[in-house]
């Protein structure tokens, strides 16, 4: 069974729609989504980004934020 190449910031498109054709962002509704957004984001992370990649990065942390916050479980220490 061949397996897809780990994503990396060399081998990621440089332009916006070349990154949506790449993974085309959604709202998350499952891990295996999750997983997947993470890894394209963990691949642009920390490089110097042109200005789509930065876009599209912005949007990807918008999407995995929001998906925290649904997602996690609740502040005990709160009150």
């Amino acid at each position: 069974m061949k397996t897809a190449p780990k994503l990396t910031f060399a081998n990621l498109p440089k332009t916006y729609e070349e990154l949506f054709y790449l993974h085309m962002p959604r709202p998350i509704r499952s891990k295996a989504a999750y997983d997947n957004i993470r890894e394209v984001a963990d691949a642009l992370a920390g490089h110097k980004l042109n200005a789509d990649q930065d876009d599209y990065f912005a949007l990807l942390c918008h999407l995995i934020e929001t998906y925290d916050k649904e997602n996690s479980p609740p502040d005990l220490h709160s009150a």
